[in-house]
């Protein structure tokens, strides 16, 4: 439901007044109370407000271009893998490349027959002594194209030349280290225009600017006042009950 106005005052008073507590007891640095406070305020003084104020209709069209713009390879690609892979890391400090091989060969062996993604999560991770684990990753990737040039050459080839969702690569050497390969999940071509995106952007970015907004209303309202524990209540004013 929606508070009243006179909740959404009680509960701001009583989170500033906690607020000002904890930075007399040289907690207010501490992110969950930073956190809380941010929350509090926003959820219980400003959701009337904000979220009656900006609507989807109230969105900006070239706002919502940008972010279309900014995002373009969400809603425009070719046909894309996902996959989810096990790294033996290799550099300093980190395995010796024979080592981190022996590892892949070791996941490699354990996953060949895993059922889907998680399942691979599971076994490649307890595959790994725990002396180890620090230095190996088990790790979901964004799809991605077999020209996408922010990864590296020969994990891109490794990943197209794996034969069917499920099945998994042979160990990999890039300048990471050693890889295994589970191919998750095959993604079609996808091509949306920004007329056809737009409910879906207007979705995304309509908390975005409702938290914006929030924001800023409750900052140039915070601006402007000022809350006090009783005790340390100026010795000229008297609080009143």
């Amino acid at each position: 439901r929606q508070l009243s106005p006179k909740e959404a005052l009680h509960i701001l008073i009583r989170t500033e007044l906690l607020a000002k507590e904890a930075t007399r007891r040289g907690f207010h640095t501490a992110t969950e109370v930073t956190e809380a406070h941010s929350i509090e305020l926003v959820h219980a003084f400003f959701r009337n407000k904000v979220t009656k104020a900006f609507t989807i209709d109230t969105l900006d069209t070239a706002y919502m271009r940008e972010f279309y713009q900014q995002n373009l390879a969400h809603f425009v690609h070719g046909p894309q893998r996902r996959v989810v892979h096990f790294l033996a890391r290799t550099g300093k400090d980190l395995l010796a490349s024979e080592l981190a091989l022996r590892l892949a060969e070791q996941v490699a062996k354990h996953t060949q027959n895993v059922k889907n993604e998680e399942e691979f999560k599971t076994v490649a991770r307890t595959a790994i002594d725990e002396n180890l684990r620090g230095k190996t990753k088990v790790e979901t990737l964004r799809p991605f194209a077999a020209d996408d040039d922010q990864f590296v050459p020969p994990f891109v080839k490794a990943t197209f030349d794996i034969g069917a969702v499920g099945q998994i690569s042979p160990p990999i050497k890039t300048s990471f280290g050693w890889h295994v390969i589970y191919f998750a999940e095959d993604v079609p071509p996808k091509s949306v225009s920004f007329e056809d995106a737009r409910s879906e952007l207007a979705q995304k970015l309509l908390p975005r600017k409702q938290s914006a907004e929030a924001g800023a209303l409750f900052k140039s309202i915070s601006d402007k006042t000022d809350v006090f524990i009783y005790e340390d209540a100026p010795t000229n004013q008297t609080p009143k009950p």
